[in-house]
């Protein structure tokens, strides 16, 4: 017999534990499957028939149907209420409008195909579901390949409606996947349907012919580890038809085949666009004919697939990859969707912590690897170099070190090589403070480029880029550690770099290449300069007289890199009312003997020299990769050559 404080204790601890049964619960659940949990408590509580838990012996009645406040979880009733708001579309036509209307032809699959379909047909039998991932995955892919087609060539129309349709039939004894993706020729069927294009399927074959011997369960689980991708379709099929039809194109077509190593193509009519898959199922896997099992399925491993996928018209995978989006735009209903689908569970997270882990690790895994072999790294660069850059310029938490990872070609090094940003730094000169870069299209366009010269000069090295996109994201990087990056194109070397180099010059060789170099009084180059701007008009903002370069008479200078400045003249920034500045900062060598010539020329010849000095511009302009069109130089340049052949 209880005493009156014990009992009152008791009334407190039941209601305190009442209030926390819900992570209670999550904790209970990781300890016993939940079937055996809902076994112990007779199902899920109800207002009718309340259930009972016992903490020290005392009984503990669940109060999950009385809310803790107006704010509380969501009863389980409601959470299935709201569920059922999922929109839905109206299932697919389970024997579908298309017919074969032409010949079949029929040919025979390849050895390792025959071979293949052999083992899949007879051989296994285990794990027989995944049929379902590989399809929902090679669907997938072929949305994925429609939706690059409609971003690039439609501007995005239609990419909302890409979807994946499943429709079961136990009575017909069928299961067809549906997708509107790319869709396939006759040809391209011929090829990613009769032959093994999969370098998994191929692993697939050895570790099969390495294990003979070993017994079923072995072979059984090779499944598991390598996807069979479209053939697993027939673990389960007496039969499998495909019909699909390329976007853009009015011929469809039906393959079709027993797995028994041939298959046969035919025209059919009433094709959409896409690919829809039709499986005969055998009579002892009908189970996959039931929507239930096939939604368990899709949820067990294509829960987070890109795109929605429907089961006899009822969207499945309705919660999103949380992990792919920036932390600050996810709702808290997003996460605790996600944790009730985890978790299946009824309540909501108390708490809810962001962070990403793997991706700390992979950068250095990455990073050790290549420290251990460089060249291996520069294979892995050579796939997935773009994907790093793009995290360089997306993710700025991890940017620093991930730029680790950067290689680019350089004027240090041969021009079949890269270099790391930590291998420049440890080649900068005493005194440097910057890494220099320049975007061009080639190797002997980066070193054959005015705006190089000067850095050549003074012996500092400068990074190669060959993509507009390094430009962009070399420029969001801005810093590496304690140095900064900067495009050649809008910087000059520092002067006390090329004054050091020129000091080491012997004093012969200097004064030699002083007296080979031909040179203006200082009126004389006012003069010129003057005279350049007024000729040119509108065309610069400024001429000024420049000791950067050592090669070429001319560049143009901004405060724009290249990139910027192609975006500028695009018509459609022109749309937005962003306009090119009103010229171009035009420098010029006044030691270039074709500026020295044109001093002389612009009293002596006028005509003349105003054509040079305009094809000057345009040479600049030509060298900073932003010309418009070349052919409007040609009639100048035919008027220079008659006056130089005079």
């Amino acid at each position: 017999m209880l005493s009156q404080s014990s009992k009152k204790a008791v009334s407190t601890l039941r209601r305190s534990y009442a209030r926390l049964l819900p992570a209670g619960a999550r904790q209970y659940m990781q300890r016993v499957s939940r079937s055996k949990l809902l076994e112990q408590r007779g199902g899920f509580p109800s207002t009718s028939r309340p259930q009972v838990l016992r903490l020290n012996d005392q009984p503990l009645r669940w109060m999950s149907a009385e809310p803790q406040s107006e704010e509380g979880k969501e009863k389980p009733e409601e959470v299935k209420e709201e569920a059922s708001k999922t929109p839905e579309a109206a299932p697919i036509n389970i024997k579908g409008k298309e017919e074969i209307v032409g010949e079949e032809k029929s040919y025979g699959f390849q050895a390792e195909t025959r071979q293949l379909l052999d083992i899949v047909t007879h051989s296994l039998y285990a794990d027989r579901e995944v049929f379902v991932r590989e399809l929902v995955s090679n669907a997938s892919d072929a949305l994925e390949k429609a939706r690059h087609v409609l971003l690039t060539s439609q501007g995005g129309a239609d990419t909302e409606k890409l979807s994946i349709s499943i429709s079961v039939d136990a009575a017909e004894k069928m299961f067809v996947i549906v997708d509107n993706g790319l869709g396939m020729t006759k040809e391209e069927m011929m090829e990613n349907l009769g032959t093994i294009a999969r370098s998994g399927s191929k692993a697939f074959l050895n570790q099969l012919a390495n294990q003979a011997g070993q017994g079923n369960d072995l072979k059984n689980s090779i499944i598991g580890k390598f996807g069979v991708g479209f053939y697993s379709a027939f673990m389960v099929s007496e039969k499998v038809q495909v019909f699909s039809r390329k976007r853009g194109e009015d011929a469809g077509h039906c393959w079709t085949s027993q797995g028994d190593g041939s298959y046969t193509i035919a025209p059919a009519s009433g094709v959409e666009e896409g690919t829809k898959i039709v499986l005969y199922l055998r009579t002892d896997a009908l189970d996959f004919a039931k929507e239930e099992t096939v939604k368990t399925i899709v949820n067990k491993y294509s829960s987070f697939v890109a795109y929605p996928i429907l089961c006899n018209g009822k969207r499945v995978n309705e919660v999103d990859a949380l992990w792919l989006k920036p932390a600050d735009s996810i709702t808290t209903e997003e996460h605790t969707n996600l944790y009730r689908h985890l978790a299946k569970a009824y309540d909501a997270p108390t708490y809810t912590l962001v962070f990403r882990v793997l991706t700390k690790r992979v950068i250095r895994w990455l990073i050790d690897e290549a420290k251990k072999s460089e060249k291996d790294y520069e294979e892995f660069y050579k796939n997935f170099g773009l994907m790093l850059k793009e995290g360089v310029a997306m993710d700025q938490k991890n940017a620093p070190q991930l730029a680790k990872l950067l290689r680019y070609p350089s004027s240090a090094i041969e021009n079949d090589e890269v270099t790391s940003l930590d291998a420049y730094v440890s080649r900068m000169r005493e005194g440097q403070d910057t890494i220099y870069y320049l975007v061009a299209n080639s190797y002997n366009v980066a070193v054959s480029s005015p705006y190089f010269e000067a850095f050549k000069k003074a012996g500092i090295e400068v990074l190669f880029c060959y993509n507009d996109h390094d430009e962009i994201v070399l420029a969001n990087l801005a810093r590496f550690g304690d140095k900064q990056l900067k495009s050649i194109e809008v910087v000059e070397p520092p002067k006390e770099l090329i004054e050091k180099m020129e000091e080491k010059k012997e004093g012969e060789e200097k004064d030699k290449e002083e007296a080979s170099t031909p040179s203006m009084s200082e009126d004389e180059s006012k003069e010129l300069t003057s005279w350049m701007k007024e000729s040119l008009g509108k065309r610069v903002s400024d001429v000024q007289a420049t000791e950067r370069l050592v090669d070429s008479p001319a560049i143009i200078s901004d405060h724009d890199n290249a990139v910027t400045r192609k975006l500028m003249r695009m018509s459609e920034f022109k749309s937005m009312g962003v306009t090119q500045p009103a010229g171009y900062k035009l420098l010029v060598n006044l030691k270039h003997p074709i500026l020295v010539s044109l001093s002389k020329a612009k009293g002596e010849n006028p005509e003349l020299a105003k054509l040079v000095a305009e094809q000057l511009l345009d040479n600049a302009i030509l060298s900073a990769g932003i010309l418009d069109e070349a052919r409007e130089m040609l009639p100048r340049l035919n008027e220079i050559l008659k006056s130089v052949l005079k």
